[in-house]
């Protein structure tokens, strides 16, 4: 139950991360172009799997959220190039294409430490729009809205600053106890006497022996 209770506002975010920039474009008429924002909001995913600081898990975001966008123009980039050459030349460029992909976001999620997905959306945002028709002018605007998601995932991030600036919870002590006074200083004869005793061993007295002589002469002795 700790756990759910821990993932259901990580979800609810990324809900929210998703509907803020592409829900506009649907009212407006637009929902083919949904899909870009959606790819650049997939930085929130990241968030999670981040085991750092809050500071430095928003600087590591940053440079996924670049990432994502970088991903989406040069896919555009390239189904622009290789598009008019035809479906085969397309797909063999668009495997080449996300073959090296993979290696760089692998490589940099293994640097920075991410887990969970990792470079699969990196990867997703390439491959769908490499695999695309678009010509040399959407690829400013498609590019603009990933960045724009990504920005939207990024500022979901951000620390609550009214969480911050809180005092810490005190100590809340128990009642029937009180806390120890000053002690009083220990003198060093104190602590020679303590040191010397526990250093020398500890014998237990023992009665003298008889002396035979005496024994001997008082049980030979006898009345005049």
């Amino acid at each position: 139950m700790a756990e759910v209770s821990g993932a259901l506002p990580f979800a609810l975010r990324a809900a929210l991360t998703m509907a803020l920039p592409t829900l506009p474009l649907v009212l407006l008429g637009h929902p083919s172009l949904a899909v870009f924002p959606a790819l650049g909001a997939f930085t929130i995913t990241f968030e999670r799997s981040l085991l750092l600081r809050r500071r430095s898990r928003l600087w590591v975001l940053a440079l996924v959220a670049l990432a994502m966008t970088a991903a989406v123009g040069l896919g555009s980039l390239l189904a622009v190039r290789v598009g008019p050459s035809g479906p085969w030349t397309q797909g063999l460029a668009a495997v080449a294409g996300m073959a090296a992909v993979a290696g760089l976001a692998k490589f940099g999620c293994d640097y920075a430490g991410l887990r969970g997905l990792g470079a699969v959306p990196i990867l997703v945002a390439f491959a769908v729009t490499a695999e695309g028709t678009p010509a040399l002018t959407d690829v400013l605007p498609h590019t603009a809205l990933t960045a724009l998601g990504a920005a939207v995932a990024w500022l979901v991030c951000l620390p609550n600053p009214s969480a911050a600036a809180a005092p810490a919870p005190r100590a809340r002590r128990r009642p029937g106890r009180t806390r120890p006074g000053p002690q009083a200083p220990r003198s060093d004869s104190c602590l020679l006497s303590r040191k010397g005793s526990a250093s020398l061993p500890q014998t237990v007295p023992r009665a003298p022996a008889p002396c035979p002589l005496t024994a001997n002469s008082r049980g030979s002795a006898r009345p005049m």
